[in-house]
């Protein structure tokens, strides 16, 4: 399954496991608190900065987040991690990130190049997770991965976490009209409808923008794209200026609505997570030569955009899905002699017809590994969920992309952005317990590792164990 050997797999283990107990001389202690004065997202930023942040101290290297001895409730969404850190519990069963009303916490890495080393130890990880952004006016839905922890390339040990009754959901797809061509649901936003911006609801990974809409009275602008949290979002396209990808988090401009000889532009595609922008819109005195606009492609995880539509020439082609995501569906076409076809949805989405948007896959309700060395020892999963009603539902508890998973995506036809590069993941761990997860059968654990190695006691492969 995977192209590490396994001895790599347990130095990584080791080396890991000893931040726990060995953290290096120059590391600062940044303390939480439930008073007001530092928030788990603040000490991360603290962490990554290595500067004062809110009420948190600076830190200082391979850093340590303290969390209190009793449940803390972050203020959402945090931030990525990506320095060297641990996050250390003050007392096993008491100390807990608890989510409340739902959110993913953790995102780890954002650099393939600069993978950081992380360290969760002893504390639980509650009531967490979201529904990936929906489509709009035919845009395919998001992917929801990781309803607790995303790891997108880092070395990341979980130490005697608890993860209970985390779950993550697919964004829906959706139905375009005669008129009107939407975004593609990133990870974390809806889709913009027609000609408007779409925002991120939580965290990177926001929604394509709209396409322009059908008009006699000249160009009619697409929806810019917005994400915070460092994603760049594509511009909507306007006359000459065509609608803009995005980057880390954005999703893809929609593109223009332009003159009558020219049909519309293309949507814009998504960055790592986001959506692609919706075609943009022929005029409504356009030629019967004219085509609409393509919807934009979506990054990992991202929707594709919707095809532009035309009440008098040829319908734009639907973006593809990125990641285990829908693919847009094609643009309203009453005449012209061209048949528009939707986009191809990504791994385990849901296809895309029609005029209507696929929508994306739940895949691990608690933990989703895009690449990396991944480490779990000792700890529990319980109540976890990858929930949805028309994509796949794979990893109730944690899900981990091998090379069956590429392929099968390379196969589907949708984009290949963010797809991890050169070595796969290593995940590898004992003494692990799973209860009460739900995904689709022979997956409601699991998907693309080892339930029944994750589950062996360490003092079996070990002669020591961990501890």
């Amino acid at each position: 399954m995977f192209s590490v050997p396994l001895h790599r797999a347990r130095l990584s283990v080791l080396g890991s496991l000893a931040l726990c107990v060995a953290p290096a001389a120059l590391a600062a202690t940044i303390q939480v608190d439930n008073i007001g004065g530092c928030d788990l997202g603040e000490a991360i930023i603290a962490a990554n900065d290595d500067s004062v942040f809110g009420g948190c101290s600076a830190g200082n290297g391979d850093d340590i987040i303290q969390l209190p001895a009793t449940a803390h409730s972050p203020v959402m969404p945090l931030p990525l991690i990506t320095s060297n850190l641990t996050i250390r519990g003050a007392a096993i069963g008491t100390s807990a990130v608890d989510c409340a009303g739902g959110g993913q916490p953790f995102v780890i890495g954002d650099n393939d190049a600069a993978p950081p080393t992380v360290v969760l130890s002893r504390f639980g990880i509650s009531s967490c997770g979201f529904q990936a952004g929906s489509g709009t006016h035919g845009g395919g839905g998001g992917a929801g991965m990781g309803g607790a922890v995303f790891v997108y390339n880092a070395e990341v040990t979980f130490d005697r976490v608890v993860f209970s009754n985390n779950t993550v959901r697919g964004g829906n797809g959706s139905s375009s009209s005669s008129t009107q061509s939407g975004g593609g649901g990133g990870m974390h936003g809806a889709g913009g409808l027609a000609a408007t911006n779409s925002v991120a609801a939580l965290g990177f990974g926001s929604g394509g923008g709209g396409g322009g809409t059908q008009s006699t009275a000249g160009p009619v602008p697409g929806g810019a794209a917005g994400a915070p949290n460092g994603g760049i979002g594509g511009t909507g396209g306007g006359f000459g200026n065509p609608a803009g990808s995005g980057g880390f988090g954005g999703g893809g401009g929609g593109g223009a609505s332009l003159t009558a000889s020219l049909g519309g532009q293309n949507g814009g595609a998504g960055g790592f997570t986001g959506g692609g922008g919706g075609g943009g819109a022929t005029s409504d005195t356009a030629a019967t030569s004219a085509v609409a606009g393509t919807g934009g492609g979506g990054g990992f995880g991202g929707g594709g955009g919707a095809g532009g539509p035309t009440s008098t020439a040829n319908g734009g082609n639907g973006g593809g899905g990125g990641f285990a995501a829908g693919g847009g569906g094609h643009g309203f076409a009453a005449a012209g002699s061209m048949t528009p076809v939707a986009g191809k949805s990504g791994f385990g989405a849901q296809l895309a017809a029609g005029q209507s948007g696929g929508s994306g896959a739940a895949l691990g309700g608690a933990v989703f590994v895009r690449a990396g060395a991944v480490v779990f020892n000792a700890s529990v999963f319980n109540g976890n969920s990858a929930l949805n009603t028309a994509g796949t539902r794979l990893g109730g508890a944690i899900f981990v992309i091998d090379q069956g998973v590429i392929d099968a995506h390379m196969t589907s036809g949708g984009s290949v952005q963010g797809l991890p590069e050169g070595e796969l993941a290593v995940v590898f761990g004992c003494s692990n317990s799973f209860a009460g997860n739900l995904g689709d059968v022979g997956a409601e654990n699991v998907y693309g590792v080892d339930l029944i190695a994750l589950s062996t006691p360490c003092k079996d492969i070990f002669t020591n164990g961990f501890e």
